[in-house]
């Protein structure tokens, strides 16, 4: 998604994109960022909201992170 996004703006430099808020908060691209960010070296370490990959999984799950963040 974020190549096809960057040849969009590439190939036309004034191209506006207004829709990427739905996008970003569609579950599915919830659902494999959290999973990117889970499986890399820094996910014992809090994000800006305080939280652990670990904590959001054992204490939220998926579903329940997605939907608070699909909320904001």
């Amino acid at each position: 998604m974020q190549a096809k996004l960057h040849r969009w703006a590439v190939a036309d430099p004034g191209r506006r994109f207004d829709d990427l808020f739905n996008l970003v908060h569609d579950p599915a691209t919830l659902s494999v960022a959290f999973a990117r960010v889970a499986g890399n070296h820094g996910a014992n370490t809090p994000g800006v909201d305080d939280l652990t990959a670990a904590w959001v999984e054992e204490y939220l799950g998926l579903p329940g992170f997605a939907r608070i963040c699909g909320s904001r």
